[in-house]
């Protein structure tokens, strides 16, 4: 699915290229279609948010949960 969707790392690459102030993953664990794990994405995005020290920027609510920035 790389075509149409980012990995955790591009995803967290292309936050930083455009100097967003929040990360803000989307549809992670909506859906099973690869053939990892359905929670490995919400994982590793968070894994390398702590390994990048911007844990504090990163935004994953739950289901129809809101974000106030």
């Amino acid at each position: 699915m790389k075509e149409a969707h980012a990995a955790p790392a591009e995803a967290l690459w292309g936050f930083r290229q455009m100097g967003a102030r929040y990360f803000l993953p989307m549809h992670y664990g909506t859906y099973d279609l690869s053939d990892e794990p359905i929670g490995e994405p919400y994982r590793r995005v968070h894994a390398l948010c702590r390994e990048a020290g911007i844990s504090d920027r990163l935004r994953t609510p739950g289901v129809g949960e809101p974000i106030y920035l």
